[in-house]
């Protein structure tokens, strides 16, 4: 079992919804994953200017887990590393994730890619008044 980052808890304040209402019931992963189904911004890392401030994009996000993260984009991500701007009613995450599967989408108009990422490191979590 890997590291947990964020807690159901905190899944469930910026998803801005009850406990416990989870999307997959039967889990083949690790952690269980709930639906995200929200615009949120990321940040792709420059792998050729490591230390850049990123340029952070509105992104249609798919679910939310204690581990990771996935969202809709509309290339392939030439990127590997991301930083996720996350809010909700009341709180705010950032995060640095690592992208660990891309998978091309059927039958999608604008967002061609749904990408999976696990979460490296979350930067800041804070309440929103």
């Amino acid at each position: 079992m890997g590291a947990q980052f964020l807690t159901h808890t905190e899944i469930d304040v910026i998803a801005g919804r009850r406990a416990g209402k989870d999307t997959a019931g039967s889990e083949k992963r690790g952690a269980r994953r709930y639906a995200f189904r929200t615009s949120q911004f990321v940040g792709p890392c420059d792998p050729q200017v490591p230390d850049a401030l990123p340029v952070f994009y509105p992104a249609r996000f798919r679910d939310l887990s204690t581990r990771g993260v996935s969202f809709y984009w509309p290339k392939e991500p030439d990127f590997e590393k991301v930083f996720l701007l996350m809010s909700g009613p009341n709180m705010a995450i950032t995060a640095l994730a690592d992208v660990v599967r891309c998978t091309k989408m059927a039958k999608a108009a604008d967002d061609k890619y749904l990408v999976g990422c696990r979460l490296v490191k979350v930067l800041s979590k804070g309440t929103v008044p």
